[in-house]
């Protein structure tokens, strides 16, 4: 089973970013999604975290974005 790392505040601030700019309209959805999966997947890495193609993907961020 994989392991659930809970988010801490700057990945929250990340994603609050985003979701601000899409709904500002100075970004699209679709954007945000992929700035902020890969913003956390290279943080992840940089923190030692080993990650594989699910950890913050496109799908699971879109979930977040709504």
């Amino acid at each position: 089973m994989a392991i659930r790392i809970p988010w801490d505040e700057h990945e929250e601030a990340i994603l609050l970013d985003a979701c601000l700019a899409v709904i500002g309209n100075k970004t699209s959805r679709a954007d945000a999604i992929l700035k902020v999966s890969n913003t956390l997947r290279e943080k992840a890495v940089r923190n030692g975290i080993v990650i594989d193609s699910i950890y913050c993907n496109e799908n699971g961020i879109s979930m977040q974005i709504r």
